[in-house]
């Protein structure tokens, strides 16, 4: 009976071990389903953070094998192992969970090829990493026009052959999260053009007001070195037509 008890508890203790080493260790992608991470924007998570998607950035470390307690408040000690995480995976270390980190904690796993009208969880995986990147696309499961149209603006980016079908190596770039859109800068030629744009449609509009001030005195009688209101000679309604339009002009009268 002593024999069987130590034999008992020896398998037990070995149990309680392989459980220990297995929560340690890297869960596959298909872990992090069980997590609620599907969102139509993601939000930057830092230290104190609190709510559902800091609960999501917590599960998504937690599937990818980091010490983190899902609670849905983002600590200090879960900012240092998402720091782990981003070291491990080339991301900017910034401990905080931005852009680059949601995409490459949502696509990562295995690299699958998908093109359009592929189904699945792989899909979805890729849906919510498209969206995290800043190209939002609706988590269906279905690879229609959308992701198609998400993986090409994905492609451009990367300078990648752009035919909106996922290989290994759109899935590397994802999983880099390097991959998000920024807006295009307004550089100085563009604001000289609007300018030019703008100084161009104004000086038209002066002259249409001009136009309009010289035919409003058809009838009026030409005296020499008049400027009206009634009477006018060449300069003096050349001038009055000016003014009205805010331009300044001399009255030339001659010799």
């Amino acid at each position: 009976m002593h024999k069987m008890l130590k034999a008992a508890a020896a398998t037990a203790s070995g149990m309680a071990l392989t459980f220990s080493v297995a929560l340690a260790t890297e869960l596959p992608a298909s872990a992090a389903s069980s997590c609620t991470t599907a969102f139509s924007q993601y939000h930057s998570i830092t230290s104190g953070t609190s709510g559902s998607q800091a609960r999501a950035a917590q599960c998504l470390l937690r599937s990818a094998g980091y010490g983190v307690r899902v609670d849905g408040s983002f600590s200090s000690a879960d900012s240092a192992q998402l720091k782990k995480f981003q070291r491990s995976h080339h991301v900017n270390v910034t401990g905080s969970v931005n852009a680059s980190s949601w995409t490459a904690l949502l696509a990562r796993g295995s690299q699958p090829a998908l093109q359009r009208e592929s189904r699945g969880d792989a899909v979805r995986r890729l849906q919510r990493a498209l969206t995290a990147s800043g190209r939002p696309v609706p988590v269906t499961g279905y690879y229609g026009s959308i992701t198609t149209n998400a993986v090409r603006s994905l492609q451009r980016a990367k300078h990648l052959s752009t035919t909106g079908a996922v290989t290994p190596s759109v899935w590397r770039a994802l999983q880099a999260g390097n991959l998000t859109v920024k807006r295009a800068a307004v550089t100085k030629p563009a604001k000289a053009k609007v300018r030019a744009a703008s100084t161009k449609m104004s000086a038209s509009s002066r002259g249409s007001r001009a136009v309009a001030f010289a035919k409003r005195q058809r009838g009026d009688r030409y005296v020499w070195g008049a400027a009206g209101p009634n009477s006018w000679d060449c300069s003096g309604l050349t001038r009055g037509a000016w003014r009205s339009a805010g331009v300044g002009l001399p009255h030339s009268q001659g010799p």
